[in-house]
């Protein structure tokens, strides 16, 4: 997973240094519960207390699944232009709507990682 924000915006989280990544963790609230997660497992791989072992990807997807954070973060930009309340033809359930459905698409992303244990 690549990181979707700040000044390592696309690079992968395994190659961020520690102090960023506890620095998001504490400071990053409205991240969502996926990268938070993520980063969890990083750090902890990290520092010898991960039980697990590193995920395998599998599917046909090339090595690993796809990325889809930034086609959802982009998807989002949209849509949030076109129903944001102060929009014309906007509204605040609209926009409800629009981040539910982000949160969601996110979630479901990350259930593309798979443990080759769990086959």
């Amino acid at each position: 997973m690549n990181m979707p924000f700040g000044k390592h915006r696309g690079v992968p989280i395994s190659q961020i240094d520690d102090g960023y990544l506890a620095w998001v963790l504490d400071t990053c609230h409205n991240a969502n519960s996926v990268l938070r997660d993520f980063i969890k497992r990083e750090l902890d791989r990290r520092s010898g207390f991960d039980d697990d072992p590193e995920p395998t990807y599998t599917g046909s997807y090339g090595g690993g699944p796809p990325d889809v954070s930034g086609f959802v973060d982009d998807w989002f930009r949209r849509l949030a232009l076109r129903f944001h309340p102060d929009r014309d033809g906007g509204s605040h359930q609209a926009m409800v709507a629009v981040n539910v459905a982000k949160e969601l698409l996110l979630e479901m992303a990350s259930v593309l990682v798979v443990d080759e244990d769990a086959l």
